[in-house]
């Protein structure tokens, strides 16, 4: 009694164990959300949209430069100087009024020393084209944020789709050992049977026909579902600690109350792929008006200050100069080329705002097909409840009454596979159902939130 109740711990003990090591559903979701390649490359354009929308500010502050050089030039003016004074030095040397060395010391050097520096300031006061900019680049930093949060929220269906899809194999592959072990024990029990004479060779062929038509679903299914976690370690990017999947997620969609009242208006405001579109569009229309700026004046204020000369960086010295004032640019006539890109510009958002329209009209079809695959996945499962309750009472009937003889191991047979098509209809109903309450939440735009609160 003693070693039973050990065992009994134990074996409790060892499958909390094992439940512990399987994956969930929100294991899987945040590990996508952390490695996903699609996700990682979405969040870089968000950087990248981020690093532009700052920069296009700095376009209208005040700018600010200093320079400074010393540079050792050979003067070819200096050089001719010095060989002229040369020439006249000779002529005159005799010549007892003429100081020859005081001449020769204020002759110019052929290599000279150059100090320059220089401080410069502009702003910009008025550039058209510089304040659409920065329009164009708030709104292409919002549709990189839409665009990354709607790339997560189709990892997370993707993924999650996944998850579902190969539990519904390991389910499967369950049912199919399950039922390979009913049928070998049948097989016992036909060869018993045949010793008795209450059995055939027949009978006994068949039931081994079945065990390995079995075996053989058994090996195809399991190299799917290592095809099928391939493909999930590769959405992931990274491997799965355990390949045991937790199937508490498919009672849990299965208990949720799902409410189909909604408002179009309030889905779209949800739902990231539209609003990434609207701010496309907002984008575009913004270029618009920079396009457009290519007909009006700029004007920008400058000013500089600075020396440049051969006694070092003496600003007291002569060799200074400044200046302040104001420049300006007006494209008086181009040809008809701004008015080109004017046009291609608003044929580009026409193009996006009917595809924004386009897309509307389908999310409400989406949202429609929603309900009727809803109500069709959760009828589907009670009637498969009710069909695997049939069948599993027919086969228990079948198997009792082949033991005494008054059905043929024909019919036993078929009822154990009625039995095993029962078990597999109803795990890939409840998956169905479980698909379509993802779907139902990644079409309202709240896939990711319902995530983000845990389950």
């Amino acid at each position: 009694m003693r070693n039973n109740l050990v065992v009994t711990i134990w074996f409790a003990i060892f499958s909390m164990s094992m439940a512990a090591q399987a994956v969930s559903i929100q294991n899987v979701v945040d590990l996508a959300a952390k490695n996903n390649l699609q996700i990682n490359i979405s969040q870089h354009k968000l950087n990248i949209a981020q690093a532009q929308t700052d920069g296009a500010w700095s376009s209208i502050f005040p700018k600010i430069s200093l320079s400074s050089g010393v540079n050792r030039m050979e003067s070819y003016s200096a050089k001719l100087s010095s060989a002229s004074f040369a020439g006249f030095g000779a002529a005159f040397a005799n010549v007892p009024s003429i100081n020859m060395a005081a001449l020769s010391s204020t002759a110019m050097s052929p290599m000279q020393d150059y100090y320059s520096a220089k401080a410069s300031v502009s702003l910009v006061l008025y550039n058209q084209a510089a304040y659409a900019a920065i329009g164009v680049n708030k709104d292409g930093l919002a549709a990189a944020k839409n665009e990354y949060a709607n790339t997560l929220e189709e990892t997370n269906f993707n993924v999650s789709k996944l998850f579902l899809n190969i539990l519904q194999m390991e389910k499967q592959l369950d049912n199919l050992n399950e039922s390979k072990q009913q049928m070998l024990q049948l097989l016992d029990k036909i060869q018993q049977l045949k010793k008795n004479g209450l059995a055939t060779q027949i009978d006994v062929l068949r039931t081994k026909a079945s065990v390995s038509s079995l075996q053989v679903n058994i090996i195809t299914v399991s190299n799917n579902i290592e095809i099928m976690y391939g493909s999930l370690e590769m959405l992931l990017n990274s491997p799965l600690a355990v390949r045991k999947l937790d199937m508490d997620i498919v009672n849990k969609l299965y208990e949720e109350k799902i409410n189909f009242d909604y408002s179009l208006e309030n889905v779209l405001n949800n739902r990231f792929d539209y609003n990434q579109l609207l701010a496309t569009i907002e984008l575009l229309q913004a270029n618009i008006s920079i396009q457009e700026s290519n007909r009006l004046p700029t004007l920008m204020a400058v000013g500089s200050y600075g020396y440049q000369g051969t006694n070092g960086f003496n600003f007291g010295d002569v060799n200074k100069d400044w200046s302040y004032g104001i420049n300006g640019n007006w494209n008086i006539f181009d040809s008809g080329a701004t008015g080109s890109k004017v046009k291609e510009a608003k044929e580009n958002y026409e193009i996006l705002a009917s595809q924004a329209q386009l897309l509307k009209k389908s999310v409400a079809n989406e949202l429609n097909n929603d309900v009727l695959g809803f109500k069709s996945a959760k009828a589907k499962v009670a009637s498969t409840e009710e069909e695997l309750q049939v069948n599993e009472e027919a086969y228990l009937l079948m198997n009792s009454r082949y033991t005494l003889g008054e059905v043929t191991n024909l019919e036993l047979i078929d009822a154990h596979n009625q039995l095993l098509s029962a078990k597999n209809k109803l795990i890939s109903a409840k998956i169905e159902y479980s698909v379509q309450v993802l779907k139902w939440l990644k079409d309202n735009g709240q896939l990711t939130k319902y995530y983000n609160k845990g389950v």
